[in-house]
C-alpha cells in the first residue's frame, strides 16, 4: 500500500492568508487581497460541499472529499483568525487618546 503524503502542495497550494503575507506586489490594496482571500475560501467551501455530495451519491473518492473538506476548514479558520486580528487592531486604534 502506497503512503499518502499530505502537504501544502498536495492539498491545493498555499492558503489565501499565505498569499496576503507575500510582498510581491505592494501596489495591490489590502482590501483587494482580503477580497481575494474571501473568494478563494468560498471556492474551497463550495468544492468541499460538492466533493461530499459526490461521495454521498457514491460517485466520488472519499480521500479527495476529506482533503477538500480539510482544506476548506483550514482556510475558513485562518480567515476567521484574520478577521479577529483586524477587529482587535481596530479596537486598539479606537482606544487611542488623541
Amino acid at each position: 500500500m502506497e503512503a499518502l503524503r499530505i502537504d501544502a502542495a498536495s492539498a491545493g497550494g498555499a492558503s489565501p492568508l499565505a498569499e496576503l503575507r507575500k510582498d510581491e506586489s505592494p501596489s495591490v490594496p489590502f482590501s483587494q487581497r482580503i477580497r481575494a482571500a474571501l473568494v478563494e475560501t468560498d471556492r474551497a467551501l463550495q468544492q468541499a460541499e460538492e466533493s461530499a455530495r459526490q461521495v454521498a451519491q457514491g460517485k466520488g473518492d472519499m480521500v479527495e472529499a476529506v482533503l477538500a473538506i480539510s482544506k476548506a476548514d483550514l482556510q475558513l479558520r485562518q480567515l476567521v483568525t484574520l478577521r479577529n486580528r483586524i477587529f482587535e487592531a481596530y479596537q486598539q486604534v479606537m482606544r487611542l487618546q488623541l
